[in-house]
């Protein structure tokens, strides 16, 4: 179905799973995939709970299905995105919801940081800087045949799908200005925070997690890349996100 954002633009989104259920699941993918996430691993996760829970996924506007420009994207439009898929799931389903945080979505849930979610998992965090998060999306975006990284006109980003992305300077304004370390720890003391850190990801480096350590009632570390693209580890991570959800009903 659709729903507008802020800005009166589309918000593509999926809910399925278990329509009788009192908790919400709503997943937050990273920075330029979409509902399904790499590889589909939000796919692989909303399976194993779909007997459970209802899921709601969906596209920032911007990517997928949703409308809008990639060059628009920030992490504050994606926080205010994340806002309206909110207040749909709210006055539709009731208030009992919970948030699955992808990636950069992790630093976009920090940052909207809502009241009222009483379990968060993230997935795959970046850094806890965000100096050395921007560092190293920058010199992965260079590394690409054809990337191009222009911080005050347009990015070029060649995805593995064969995808070219486009990121304007609002993205790496948002980036710069965002205090991340801060709002991790503001965001968790609202929320009973579980973080899955892989060990072998390719994209943020495992040096800057120790806040991660600190606020998570449980900080997991995992074998697996970024998205877990390994068969037997992402079954092993998509068993323990099910685990750690049938604990909390």
């Amino acid at each position: 179905m659709k729903i507008k954002n802020a800005f009166d633009e589309d918000i593509d989104l999926i809910v399925e799973g278990n329509s009788e259920s009192d908790t919400t699941i709503i997943f937050v993918h990273g920075f330029g995939t979409n509902k399904d996430e790499g590889g589909g691993l939000f796919i692989d996760i909303a399976h194993s709970l779909s007997d459970r829970f209802r899921l709601v996924r969906f596209d920032f506007t911007g990517y997928g299905m949703s409308e809008g420009r990639q060059e628009d994207t920030s992490l504050a439009k994606e926080a205010s995105d994340l806002n309206s898929v909110l207040g749909f799931a709210r006055e539709k389903y009731g208030n009992r919801i919970w948030l699955i945080g992808m990636s950069l979505g992790c630093y976009v849930i920090a940052l909207l940081s809502p009241d009222g979610i009483s379990k968060t998992v993230f997935i795959s965090p970046p850094d806890s800087s965000q100096v050395i998060t921007a560092e190293r999306l920058a010199k992965r975006i260079k590394s690409r045949n054809g990337g191009v990284v222009d911080y005050n006109g347009i990015s070029i980003y060649s995805r593995s799908s064969g995808e070219t992305q486009k990121i304007g300077p609002a993205f790496w304004k948002s980036l710069d200005e965002f205090n991340a370390e801060a709002a991790i720890s503001a965001y968790s003391r609202k929320t009973d925070l579980i973080t899955i850190i892989p060990v072998h990801d390719e994209i943020f480096e495992r040096k800057n997690m120790d806040i991660y350590d600190k606020v998570s009632s449980s900080c997991i570390r995992m074998k697996g890349n970024h998205a877990f693209t390994v068969k037997e580890e992402r079954e092993a991570l998509v068993s323990k996100i099910a685990d750690i959800f049938s604990m909390l009903v």
